[in-house]
């Protein structure tokens, strides 16, 4: 019994001093604060957001859309995730689809410590309807409370089609007017009017109408 009364003192006084050291000794020197900043530095945490977005300037497409993005942070600079989410498209000539994206989201901040951080991101990935898109962004971010904020942002989408797209829309009976575009997608004038083409009975394939999308994009979103 005494001996293992000696051992059972022995450890618990061992494990004292060794708390007692790391307590004390270790936050004295430079080595301590040099490794401290360096985890610091280089901590790695779960981030995630929740994006609403609106584009514009496409004159005959307009898009809605929510994302959210999981990821993690590196630091207080860097942060990369998966996101996915769901967009609605409002098409002025053809049918309105939805598409649902997977990306890759990519951020940055520009400064930290202020309750306005500015940050550039880019989301690069694919859609439900086999469409390529890019889209790089810059915005501020209002800090809460050190770990969440708002966000709002200015950006540039481009979307191209890499698929077939077929029915895009039954015309039925009806005449529609479909705007003839050039081979770079924009709209062809003749003595500066719009020129359109009848439609009648038949679908119309995207390809035939619009190979890429473009415009700019605002985003409001909520950081956690």
């Amino acid at each position: 019994m005494k001996a293992m009364k000696r051992i059972f003192l022995t450890l618990f006084f061992a494990v004292y001093c060794i708390a007692c050291f790391s307590q004390t000794w270790p936050k004295t020197t430079p080595a301590y604060y040099a490794m401290k900043k360096q985890a610091d530095e280089y901590k790695v945490k779960y981030r995630g957001s929740v994006n609403a977005s609106l584009r514009f300037g496409d004159p005959f497409v307009g898009r809605y859309g929510i994302t959210i993005v999981n990821g993690i942070s590196v630091g207080d600079y860097f942060s990369a995730g998966l996101g996915t989410g769901i967009f609605y498209y409002t098409q002025r000539y053809y049918k309105e689809t939805w598409q649902i994206p997977i990306f890759l989201n990519f951020e940055t901040n520009l400064s930290k410590g202020h309750k306005l951080t500015p940050y550039l991101d880019v989301n690069v990935g694919y859609s439900s309807l086999n469409s390529f898109f890019v889209a790089p962004s810059a915005g501020v971010k209002l800090d809460l409370d050190g770990k969440r904020a708002l966000k709002f942002s200015l950006g540039y989408n481009y979307e191209r089609y890499t698929g077939s797209l077929d029915k895009m829309y039954d015309t039925g009976e009806v005449v529609y007017k479909v705007p003839v575009l050039d081979e770079f997608g924009n709209q062809v004038y003749e003595n500066g009017k719009p020129v359109y083409k009848e439609m009648i009975g038949n679908f119309v394939e995207l390809n035939d109408v619009r190979k890429k999308l473009k415009g700019l994009v605002f985003s409001i979103g909520f950081q956690f």
